[in-house]
Order: structure tokens, then C-alpha cells, then sequence
């Protein structure tokens, strides 16, 4: 009888499927210590999207950096999109704990959820009063790091099984 040093389609198809599964349980642990904090409703109304009345499209807001504030979040960034984006979103952050003086941010950012999928991961920021915008921008950029390491688990799977009203 011959022995094969390779496993099976099988076995391999198996093992796949407990990584997957492994991966997916790490995921929605990570996820579920995340949300599990209690958050503050803030009293900013919800976006809701607006028809433009001419065409019926959806309307969209654009925001324009110019002259030396854009040079200046370059250089910041080196622009390098990604820590652009980390930026941008710590900024939002602030902008947001003054408006409403809650030191626990949610924002949603945009990823690839399992198969591909659009996907939004809720990114929880912790701000606080004596925080520089350098320590923020780092811990931003940490919690988006590990945000999109769980990415696997998407928004849908979030809003599903924690209960949570979209």
C-alpha cells in the first residue's frame, strides 16, 4: 500500500476550516470585549441620507484641506493614504469629544469583511482632556490596526449577534 506524504484534499479542506473557524471565534471575542463597555449616547442627530431634489442622487458632502493645512497633514503622514485616513479619522474624534464631552468615541470606518464583503468596523476611541493629538493620533492608529485584524467579523455579523439596532 502506498503511502502519500501529502494530505488528502480533504484533511486539508478540514484544517482550513478550523483556522477559519479559530479565526472567526478570535474575531467575534475581540469584537465582543470591544463593545462590551458601556457608551453614552451622544446627542447628534444621525446621518440620514439626503435625495437631491434635481436628480434624485443621494447628495454628498466633500471635504477640501487647502494651502498649508493639507501640506502640513502630508508631511505629518508622509502621504502615506492609510496614515492619512488614521489622521483624519483621530481629528473626527476630537471634533466629536468636544461637541458632545463623551470620552468614548465610535466612528465606522470602511473594510473588507469575510468573502470580500463592503464592511464597516466600529473603531471605539477613548479621549481624554490631557491627551496631546500626537498620543490620540497613535492610539487611533492602534485600535484601527487591530480593528482590521478582526475584520473577518463583519458589521452585519456584529449587528446580528449582539442584538444591536441598525
Amino acid at each position: 500500500m502506498a503511502s502519500s506524504s501529502h494530505p488528502d484534499e480533504g484533511d486539508r479542506r478540514r484544517r482550513s476550516l478550523v483556522f477559519f473557524d479559530q479565526t472567526l471565534l478570535a474575531a467575534r471575542d475581540y469584537w465582543l470585549a470591544t463593545l462590551a463597555r458601556e457608551l453614552q449616547p451622544s446627542n447628534i442627530p444621525l446621518d440620514r441620507t439626503k435625495r437631491n431634489p434635481s436628480d434624485g442622487r443621494d447628495e454628498q458632502h466633500t471635504l477640501t484641506l487647502q494651502g498649508d493645512t493639507w501640506s502640513r497633514v502630508r508631511k505629518l503622514t508622509e502621504n502615506k493614504p492609510g496614515l492619512i485616513h488614521i489622521l483624519l479619522t483621530a481629528a473626527c474624534a476630537t471634533v466629536l469629544y468636544r461637541l458632545t464631552g463623551s470620552n468614548v468615541i465610535v466612528l465606522g470606518t470602511p473594510a473588507r469583511g469575510g468573502d470580500s464583503e463592503p464592511n464597516a468596523l466600529p473603531l471605539v476611541i477613548d479621549v481624554t482632556p490631557d491627551q496631546t493629538f500626537r498620543t490620540l493620533l497613535s492610539e487611533v492608529r492602534r485600535i484601527a490596526s487591530e480593528a482590521y485584524t478582526h475584520q473577518c467579523y463583519t458589521h452585519a455579523a456584529i449587528v446580528r449577534d449582539f442584538g444591536l439596532i441598525e
